[in-house]
C-alpha cells in the first residue's frame, strides 16, 4: 500500500486531485453558463427600443453579471494554480504523480509554439473574456443616450457595490453545529440515550 494512501481509500492527495478536477468542471460549466446568459441579454438589448427603462435594466444586469463573472474567474484562476501546486506537491500525492504533472506541465510551457504560448485558456475564459464582456457592456451603457447612461450607470454600480458586499458576507457560509456534523459519524444510528433514531426523516 503506498504509505500516501489510507485503508479506507481515502488520502490528501486523492482529494487534491478530486478537487482539480471538479474546479476544472467548474471553470467549463461557469463560462458556458455566463456566454450563453449574455447572448441572451445581448439579444434583449438590442431587440428593445433604447428609450424603454427595460433596457438601462437590461445593460445594468449586464454589467453587474460580467463584472461578477470576472471577480470569480480571477479566484478560479488562483484556485487552479493553487490545486496545481498541490498536485505537484510529492508529499501530498507521491513522487511518482508529481514527478509526471511536472513533467507534464514543463513540457507544456516549453513545447508550444512561441506563438500561441501565451493564449493560456484558463487565463484567457476566467479573466480576459469577461473583462472583454463588462467593457462592452459599459461602452453600450454610455453610448445609449442621457437616459440609458445615467439610469443604467447608477444601477450598474450600487449593484456592483451590494454583490460585492454581499457575496463577502455570504462566503463562509451558515454555521453549522458540531453536534450535527458529529451525526454522520459511524456508529451514531443511535441516540445517546439508548433509544434508537427515528431512520425517516419524513417523520421529523
Amino acid at each position: 500500500m503506498d504509505s500516501h494512501q489510507r485503508e479506507d481509500g481515502l488520502s490528501a492527495g486523492r482529494l487534491v486531485y478530486d478537487f482539480l478536477f471538479e474546479e476544472a468542471s467548474r471553470t467549463h460549466q461557469r463560462t458556458d453558463w455566463f456566454l450563453v446568459f449574455h447572448a441572451i441579454l445581448l439579444e434583449a438589448f438590442f431587440s428593445a427600443r433604447p428609450a424603454t427603462a427595460g433596457v438601462s435594466i437590461v445593460a445594468g444586469v449586464g454589467v453587474v453579471t460580467s463584472y461578477l463573472w470576472l471577480m470569480t474567474g480571477i479566484r478560479q484562476r488562483w484556485l487552479m494554480m493553487h490545486l496545481g501546486k498541490c498536485v505537484g506537491n510529492p508529499q501530498l500525492t507521491g513522487k511518482q504523480l508529481s514527478a509526471a504533472y511536472q513533467a507534464i506541465f514543463k513540457a507544456r510551457r516549453e513545447g508550444v509554439p512561441p506563438i500561441v504560448r501565451w493564449a493560456s485558456p484558463v487565463p484567457v475564459f476566467c479573466v480576459v473574456t469577461p473583462a472583454a464582456i463588462l467593457v462592452a457592456w459599459v461602452a453600450l451603457a454610455l453610448t445609449g443616450g442621457q437616459l440609458l447612461r445615467s439610469s443604467c450607470l447608477l444601477l450598474a454600480a450600487s449593484a456592483c457595490i451590494m454583490s460585492s458586499v454581499v457575496a463577502w458576507r455570504l462566503k463562509t457560509g451558515p454555521d453549522i453545529a458540531e453536534d450535527l456534523v458529529k451525526l454522520v459519524e459511524p456508529g451514531r444510528g443511535t441516540q445517546d440515550n439508548g433509544v434508537e433514531a427515528d431512520d425517516d426523516p419524513l417523520s421529523r
